[in-house]
């Protein structure tokens, strides 16, 4: 018998009230760190969330790969958020947030070669070390390329992992909208990425924006994501279901995690 799948929400503020009040049947809640910090009344809110539901603590200020030194400043208010939520997961993505000390307040692709890997696993585990937490990180959509690139992404995400002790959070949208973009196959990336390496999964819905898809959060997963999950057997890994833009009422996004489930769970 398969594993039931353990599906959760992005949590936005707004919803908390709601889900304080109703207690809904979702698995688990992923909140952004940088929605938190130094914001005590919404961390008392989140941490009343936390007696009946797993949190997921998802970083998007780490800069992994960047060429600034750490920000110890910033690694400090996570470590304090850490301590305060005790988070099932903490995440970041393979990119990097800031240069020269100007944050750009989006996730910037690098090239992918040895270099730029060997940096990663250094930044990566000198942040572990100082948050005392291991932190799962996530794949991009990208939308340019880079001819010094040597390294698929997903190569570099498992060595990566590998080397510092992690898990790969996966962005299955990311990876579709890679393949819509770039004719960067899906199944091939899924191929490259060890099912034991993969410690939680993204599903959402892009957008088709003039020429481009663009990762919006703003549409429902597609299908035939969610197929690729049972195919792979990927149930037992827990499952974050995002929703950014167009943000239905929190009901709505109760009905599409019900479906999801179902559909996991052969029902």
């Amino acid at each position: 018998m398969s594993e039931q799948a353990d599906v959760g929400l992005n949590l936005r503020i707004q919803y908390i009230d709601e889900i304080l009040e109703k207690r809904p049947d979702i698995g688990f809640f992923e909140v952004i760190a940088e929605n938190l910090i130094d914001q005590q009344e919404t961390i008392e809110k989140v941490k009343l969330i936390r007696k009946h539901y797993p949190i997921h603590l998802h970083c998007v200020g780490m800069n992994i790969a960047g060429n600034d030194a750490l920000d110890y400043h910033y690694l400090e208010k996570i470590k304090l958020l850490i301590e305060e939520l005790e988070p099932r997961v903490v995440s970041d993505h393979l990119c990097f947030q800031k240069n020269q000390n100007i944050s750009h307040f989006d996730l910037l692709p690098f090239p992918l070669h040895e270099k730029n890997l060997e940096k990663c696993q250094e930044r990566l585990s000198a942040i572990h070390t100082f948050i005392q937490r291991s932190v799962y990180v996530e794949n991009l959509t990208s939308y340019i390329q880079f001819h010094s690139s040597t390294i698929h992404e997903a190569d570099f995400l498992v060595k990566l992992c590998t080397e510092v002790e992690s898990k790969v959070l996966l962005d299955l949208n990311n990876i579709d909208l890679n393949d819509l973009n770039f004719k960067s196959p899906y199944g091939s990336y899924l191929d490259k990425i060890p099912k034991d390496l993969i410690g939680q999964i993204h599903i959402a819905g892009g957008e088709l924006l003039e020429d481009f898809w663009v990762d919006t959060h703003g549409t429902e997963p597609k299908d035939e994501i969610v197929e690729s999950i049972v195919n792979r057997g990927y149930q037992g890994i827990p499952i974050c279901y995002e929703r950014d833009s167009h943000v239905p009422q929190f009901e709505e996004s109760v009905k599409v995690i019900q479906r999801v489930k179902r559909k996991l769970n052969g029902r």
